[in-house]
């Protein structure tokens, strides 16, 4: 299991020095203060800290940079048993009035459909990685570059700057556009076959590089953005790309997208069952993920609004509505105008 370690980076210029517990690695730590004195808090110079996650007090281990801190956490989680990987999923839709990205709710109807649901993103980013999920990774689609084959190229740039772990599929139709998520910044490409025209892509993908993962998209069969020559079931698929060398494989089930609810264990037997590591998706939320796990499958991608972090929405409005003295409002849906 990956460290559950975060950082609070209040805007993307965030500098200086990272700080977390030597024992669990959270970042929630807070300098000990002692009791009586005048000055208690400048009294302090033993240069100890409590974390809130664990309790105990100690020594914080330092970072000089975000970059160095990341590259601690890859290198122990490349060390550890446990891999299973549960990753946020944030499809980003953009508001050019406002010149912001917002996270958005998609689901499938012969095509993707982004919903009403919207945050912005980095007050998504901000509870989501550090309040409900409290992980660094998080897997980023572009709608628009998924629906139009036109990714915003610069606009993405600055949203994964200073991002730890990014998966990103901006609508992959052929390796330039891997090469192109790695230059915006990605960590790893999850590439959904909704937008691939054709198998034979990913074995142009897998010789430039090892981190792209395969997203077979399912609906009645597997869905390509063309049909011609590529594999409908979801074997033939599996056992394609298993071929071409791809280990890890992900399966998307389009009918529970963003319908609150995973009903693809199924998908997750029959391609578990070829020898291959599966990351499931569609319709996931945290209560789901430890059963998906004992199903045997080695992640699980999260739908963008889960229960979970609705109610960490909800309970933030709830506490700006007490400081203005104003009602609170749907936290979601009327967090943007949604145009």
């Amino acid at each position: 299991m990956r460290w559950k370690v975060w950082i609070d980076v209040n805007d993307d210029e965030w500098e200086g020095r990272v700080r977390v517990c030597p024992y669990c690695f959270s970042h929630e730590i807070d300098e000990v203060a002692l009791i009586g004195g005048p000055m208690a808090q400048l009294d302090n110079d033993d240069g100890t800290f409590k974390c809130h996650k664990c309790g105990r007090v100690a020594v914080p281990m330092e970072f000089a940079s975000w970059e160095e801190y990341i590259a601690f956490v890859w290198d122990r989680d490349d060390k550890t048993d446990d891999n299973f990987r549960t990753i946020p999923m944030m499809p980003l839709v953009w508001d050019d009035r406002k010149g912001e990205a917002f996270v958005s709710d998609i689901s499938w109807n012969g095509r993707l459909v982004p919903g009403s649901m919207r945050t912005p993103f980095k007050e998504y980013w901000r509870t989501a990685s550090k309040e409900v999920y409290r992980t660094i990774r998080t897997f980023i689609v572009d709608v628009e570059g998924t629906l139009t084959g036109s990714a915003r190229v610069t606009e993405l740039q600055k949203v994964l700057r200073k991002k730890a772990d990014v998966s990103l599929d901006i609508g992959i139709r052929n390796e330039q556009d891997v090469y192109d998520c790695f230059t915006m910044g990605a960590w790893e490409v999850i590439a959904c076959t909704w937008a691939v025209p054709s198998i034979d892509i990913f074995e142009d993908i897998i010789e430039m590089t090892d981190r792209c993962v395969p997203c077979l998209c399912h609906e009645r069969t597997v869905v390509w953005s063309k049909k011609n020559g590529n594999p409908e079931k979801l074997e033939d698929a599996v056992r394609a790309l298993k071929d071409m060398g791809y280990d890890t494989i992900a399966v998307m089930d389009l009918w529970g997208l963003g319908k609150g609810g995973f009903h693809g264990e199924d998908l997750i037997m029959r391609a578990k069952g070829l020898g291959v590591k599966i990351i499931a998706g569609g319709g996931v939320d945290l209560a789901q993920v430890e059963s998906i796990k004992e199903l045997g499958a080695d992640g699980a991608i999260l739908d963008p609004f889960t229960p979970e972090l609705v109610a960490a929405f909800d309970r933030e409005a709830q506490s700006d509505a007490l400081t203005s003295s104003e009602p609170p409002s749907n936290i979601v849906n009327n967090r943007s105008d949604g145009s």
